[in-house]
């Protein structure tokens, strides 16, 4: 069971199914270049002078509003795996996963990145729990969808994120490292249920850039990705809503100045 119980949470369920000013937000506000995709906030009634609201009742905050609360605290944690799982340690992941996770009744099984997370995550002994057809396991940060011209559009949950960078403040300063998802923008393909993620990696610590990193982005959670020798960063970014962003490239997409990753999920982690 998860740490957290998110049963109070009225967006707990999928937001998307139920909520109609999501549903609304189709306009797809552009944010250029910088993200390299067009973002639809969560918002759409607000924007048009209505009062948003959730079941509840209870008003919906502004993403500035969110942002600056979030923020205001952020100590920082370095990390807390020494060890950096890599594509070099793909024999040792692959004869763990070969005695504990692999399907036997699917022949074709093989290591993904989520079992490279998932490792990543054993070897300090902490796991990723929640299976990607129930929303309510994981903290759903957005969602991809197709404009009636074939843009891609991100619809961001505004409150859903907020609860997830909670989530990963308050599990990093308990020495919990956490299993996060993202869409890597280059990926042609989705495999998961959220039709969104396609990536996994380990959030590993948290701190901040005094001196901005990428277009001005300060507040940063560190994270290990088996792809990479080096830890990398997702930046919490306002422009021009709530999202998390990755810049690191690689040699499959050369786009020097893109967000080639954005969070997309975060997952329950608890100890074995």
């Amino acid at each position: 069971m998860p740490d957290d119980p998110v049963t109070s949470n009225p967006w707990a369920t999928n937001p998307w199914q139920r909520d109609s000013a999501r549903e609304a937000a189709v306009d797809g506000e552009v944010a250029g270049g910088i993200w390299g995709w067009a973002v639809a906030a969560a918002t759409a009634e607000r924007n048009a002078g209505a009062d948003a609201g959730v079941d509840d009742g209870t008003a919906e905050q502004s993403s500035d509003d969110v942002y600056a609360s979030l923020t205001a605290e952020w100590p920082p944690v370095e990390p807390l795996i020494e060890r950096h799982i890599t594509a070099s340690d793909h024999y040792e992941v692959f004869e763990y996963w070969k005695d504990h996770w692999r399907r036997k009744d699917k022949p074709d099984d093989k290591v993904w990145c989520f079992d490279f997370a998932q490792y990543q995550l054993h070897i300090a002994g902490f796991r990723g729990i929640g299976t990607g057809s129930d929303p309510t396991s994981y903290f759903q940060l957005f969602l991809v969808r197709r404009d009636d011209d074939g843009a891609r559009i991100d619809e961001t949950d505004i409150g859903r994120t907020a609860e997830g960078v909670e989530y990963l403040k308050d599990r990093l300063q308990r020495g919990t490292p956490v299993l996060l998802g993202l869409r890597l923008a280059w990926h042609r393909k989705d495999y998961n249920p959220d039709s969104t993620t396609n990536h996994y990696v380990v959030v590993v610590g948290m701190g901040s850039d005094a001196e901005g990193g990428p277009y001005g982005g300060r507040y940063y959670f560190t994270y290990y990705d088996y792809k990479f020798a080096e830890p990398q960063r997702f930046y919490l970014y306002n422009v021009p809503t709530l999202a998390l962003h990755s810049f690191k490239d690689d040699k499959r997409h050369r786009e020097s100045g893109v967000a080639l990753r954005r969070a997309s999920q975060i997952r329950y982690t608890v100890r074995e």
